[in-house]
C-alpha cells in the first residue's frame, strides 16, 4: 500500500489545529505578533493544509489556509458549520502558556478570530468566526479535558468521511472505542482483504514508518491527544460478505514513541 494511503486520514484535523497556530508567538502586542506570524508564512500544517496568511483588519484576527482538496473538502466543511465552529471552541477551552497569553490578547482587544479555507483546486472558500464574545463564555462556561479535545478532533476527522484511498480502501468513520482510536477502513476487494490479514505484522510495520514519516502539526496534534488520553491508535479493516475484521493496532507506548514524548 502506498504511504500516503496512511496520512490521508490524519489531514481532516484541520480543524483542531487552527485554535494552536499562535502558540509560537509570545509578544504582549496582538497585532506585533500578527504580523510576527504571518512573516513566517506560508506554513505546511499537513499534507492537506498550509496556513498562507494571517492579518489584522476590522478588529479580527484572519488566518487564510489552503486546501489540498485530494485529502480534505471544503463541501464537508460547509456542511457541517456548526461543528466545526464548536470543535474550534471546545480546543480553545482551558488553555495554558502561550496559547492563554493569546486568548487574553484576544478578549481584551476585543477582536473576533476568523478561519477562512480556500480550496487549492476549486477555489471555493468556506469560513468560520469566533467572536471574543463566544471565547470568552466559553471560557467561563466550560472546561474542556483532554477526553473533549480528543472527541473534538474526532468529530473534526468524521466530517471529512468517507476518504477513498484509490487503493480499494474506503476509510468510513473514526471511533474512539475504549483504549483504542480506531479507523474503519471498507475494503472492496475480498483478496486485498486477505493479504491484510495474512500480513498484518507488515500492514503495521509500513503504518508505524509513514506516521514516524509524518511532520505536520496537524498529525502531531492528534497523536498527542491519542496519547495523552492514554489511547492506542488502530486501524479495524472489514470487507463485504466477511464477518471477521482485521484490527491493526498501535500501542500508546509505541505511539507515545512515534511522537517523541
Amino acid at each position: 500500500m502506498k504511504n500516503k494511503f496512511f496520512s490521508r486520514v490524519f489531514m481532516a484535523l484541520v480543524v483542531c489545529i487552527l485554535s494552536f497556530s499562535m502558540s509560537s508567538c509570545s509578544d504582549s502586542k496582538l497585532k506585533v505578533v500578527v504580523s510576527s506570524l504571518d512573516a513566517q508564512c506560508p506554513q505546511s500544517l499537513g499534507l492537506a493544509i498550509e496556513l498562507t496568511h494571517v492579518f489584522f483588519e476590522d478588529n479580527t484576527v484572519v488566518y487564510s489556509y489552503t486546501l489540498d482538496e485530494d485529502y480534505a473538502s471544503i463541501d464537508n466543511l460547509s456542511a457541517n458549520p456548526e461543528s466545526v465552529k464548536n470543535n474550534i471552541l471546545t480546543m480553545f477551552q482551558n488553555p495554558n502558556g502561550d496559547m492563554k497569553q493569546f486568548i487574553d490578547m484576544v478578549i481584551d482587544a476585543k477582536a473576533d478570530v476568523r478561519y477562512v479555507y480556500k480550496g487549492k483546486t476549486s477555489g471555493k472558500e468556506f469560513a468560520t468566526t469566533v467572536t471574543a464574545a463566544e471565547l470568552q463564555e466559553g471560557l467561563k462556561n466550560g472546561v474542556a479535558t483532554g477526553g473533549d479535545k480528543l472527541s473534538a478532533a474526532i468529530s473534526s476527522t468524521n466530517t471529512q468521511m468517507p476518504v477513498d484511498t484509490g487503493s480499494g480502501i474506503v476509510m468510513t468513520k473514526v471511533e474512539d472505542c475504549g483504549d483504542v482510536v480506531f479507523y474503519f477502513a471498507s475494503v472492496s476487494e475480498l483478496t486485498t482483504f486477505n493479504m491484510i490479514s495474512a500480513n498484518a505484522v507488515s500492514v503495521k510495520e509500513n503504518i508505524v514508518n509513514s506516521l514516524k514519516s509524518l511532520d505536520g502539526a496537524a498529525d502531531r496534534l492528534f497523536f498527542k491527544l491519542v496519547v495523552d488520553a492514554g489511547k492506542g491508535l488502530g486501524y479495524r479493516y472489514s470487507t463485504e460478505g466477511v464477518d471477521d475484521t482485521v484490527d491493526v493496532v498501535i500501542s500508546n507506548a509505541e505511539l507515545r514513541e512515534i511522537i517523541g514524548e
